[in-house]
């Protein structure tokens, strides 16, 4: 027998109290199993919150990741470019032919005094233009060799300010060049 049927029997309360106080526990517990429902269901989202936090401090901190390492790889890249160009370029002190191409920023009209012999190279894709970037120091223009132009292509191609890729013919019949230089040649002389 339980402790109800025992109040009961003994008359201590009636049936509409026992009625009375099993609704009311009835009620407690649904109200309790609802504040845990409630409880749970904040505790989830402040979980999911907390996840979506993280994964986009995670995602910032990549970010952040990646675009440092693009900088050191342009940086580096700036930097292959400079010692390629500084250490073969040719060394040159002007001459009596100016030779004419178009400056870094694609508008200006740039000129270098070369030798008859530079122009020429030039003119025929033996040589190149490219141009010195240095930090702190005045851009300047040099000229390279065929292959040392192609490597630059390949890396940057916007420092190769002059670059004849498909030279005109150079055969004895044509003579292209030669007149080309030769004429020059004797207007200076003469």
């Amino acid at each position: 027998m339980s402790l109800r049927d025992a109040l009961l029997k003994s008359g201590a309360v009636s049936k509409k109290q026992v009625k009375g106080t099993e609704r009311r526990l009835k009620r407690e517990r649904k109200q309790n199993q609802a504040s845990k429902e409630k409880a749970k269901l904040v505790a989830q989202r402040k979980a999911t919150a907390q996840a979506k936090a993280k994964a986009e401090a995670t995602q910032t901190k990549l970010q952040e990741r990646i675009a440092l390492s693009k900088i050191e790889a342009a940086a580096a890249q700036r930097l292959r470019l400079v010692h390629l160009i500084q250490g073969g370029h040719l060394r040159l002190s002007g001459g009596p032919a100016r030779f004419f191409f178009v400056g870094l920023d694609d508008k200006t009209v740039q000129r270098l005094w070369v030798s008859w012999t530079v122009a020429r190279g030039l003119r025929s894709g033996a040589l190149a233009i490219a141009i010195l970037e240095r930090r702190h120091i005045p851009d300047q223009y040099v000229v390279i060799d065929r292959a040392l132009a192609e490597q630059v292509l390949d890396i940057q191609p916007r420092s190769i300010r002059f670059f004849n890729l498909t030279p005109p013919p150079d055969s004895p019949e044509s003579g292209l060049l030669d007149d080309w230089v030769g004429e020059a040649a004797r207007k200076a002389k003469g």
